[in-house]
């Protein structure tokens, strides 16, 4: 299940996922940044996982994929979830090396602190 946050807006662009994100879900989530982006040009992007997983490599290839192609337009990137989700990690040094995006990584008891760093 995935919702879009309160504070999202214009290029701003907000989401909280819980548990696995479905290929539906995922789909409709790239059309709003998609949109986002058409109208925009550059948009931040704040995501916040407090109990994700991933369970199809396929799944996994389709998200890659459509970072890879739109990470030139994302301004600022915040993810938020659990202190001992490794993913994060390696998600944020991926992204580190293959673009110029601001990326930065909150534990969840600081998503305060994200959405102003998101919005600033």
């Amino acid at each position: 299940m995935i919702k879009e946050l309160p504070i999202s807006e214009k290029e701003i662009v907000a989401f909280e996922a819980q548990e696995t994100l479905t290929e539906e879900e995922f789909k409709q989530v790239a059309e709003t940044v998609k949109s986002r982006i058409n109208k925009y040009e550059n948009v931040r992007l704040m995501i916040v996982l407090p109990h994700f997983v991933f369970r199809k490599v396929t799944t996994i290839e389709s998200r890659i994929s459509f970072l890879k192609d739109h990470l030139g337009y994302i301004e600022k990137l915040a993810l938020v979830g659990d202190e001992d989700q490794k993913l994060f990690d390696a998600v944020s040094k991926i992204v580190d090396m293959v673009s110029d995006t601001d990326i930065r990584r909150f534990t969840l008891s600081e998503q305060e602190k994200a959405k102003e760093w998101i919005a600033g």
